[in-house]
């Protein structure tokens, strides 16, 4: 059953994709998406620290075929990744899935110290540290705390660059900045209610989206005027 559910979550994903509208396909004259693949990402430990330099924030569900739950996640997880891979930013974030029970992923796993299944982290500039995901798990609950840690680590990564360095990120600004105002939008409205312990109320959530959008406004605002004096 839980083949079948997987097979028919692919093919509306893939019936969505060839009938994007051409609005959205104009969004990309800019950035072309890779072909998005789904298979999990097997790393080394060294492949894998490589990777987390490399990124503003690396999101990662740890998993076993065998384990019940990770089955149940990996339809969601595809999903979000898929929606991913057509953002700009995602040549900022990864969000990558990790089989533990295969090599060399398996010896990463272990030096990770991931002793249950699904494992969903997030890791920002380091392999030493690590901060869990410990919201929902349906699709659009994913997805919400996706763009805002895209929000956060990609200011945070404009930040630290000179002005001249900035202007490639105008379009992962973009992106995300119209990815939190729908999802905003969609908690104003009472969707995609997340019902764990850690989870903010639906006023708290806009605040603070809110606030990220400020956020986004601000990094544009410096991408634009970095272009006016180099321009």
């Amino acid at each position: 059953a839980q083949a079948e559910a997987q097979a028919e979550a692919q093919a509306e994903a893939q019936a969505a994709d060839a009938n994007e509208t051409p609005s959205e396909a104009t969004e990309h004259d800019s950035f072309v998406p890779e072909p998005f693949d789904e298979s999990p990402a097997q790393l080394s430990e060294a492949e894998f620290e490589a990777l987390v330099r490399s990124r503003p924030a690396v999101v990662v569900n740890f998993f076993a075929p065998w384990c019940f739950w990770s089955a149940k996640l990996t339809p969601a997880w595809i999903a979000v990744a898929r929606r991913l891979n057509k953002r700009a930013y995602s040549q900022s974030i990864a969000f990558i899935q990790i089989d533990c029970t295969k090599e060399p992923a398996k010896g990463l796993c272990q030096h990770q110290s991931v002793h249950a299944y699904p494992s969903v982290r997030s890791y920002r500039g380091s392999i030493h540290a690590f901060e869990p995901y410990e919201y929902g798990r349906d699709e659009n609950v994913i997805w919400l705390h996706l763009v805002k840690l895209a929000a956060e680590a990609v200011v945070a990564r404009l930040q630290q660059l000179p002005p001249e360095e900035r202007e490639p990120y105008g379009l992962q600004i973009s992106h995300i900045s119209e990815d939190l105002m729908k999802a905003m939008e969609r908690r104003e409205q009472g969707l995609d209610e997340d019902w764990t312990d850690d989870a903010l109320s639906t006023e708290e959530e806009v605040a603070e989206d809110r606030e990220l959008l400020e956020q986004m406004n601000s990094a544009a605002a410096s991408i634009f005027a970095a272009k006016g004096e180099h321009g």
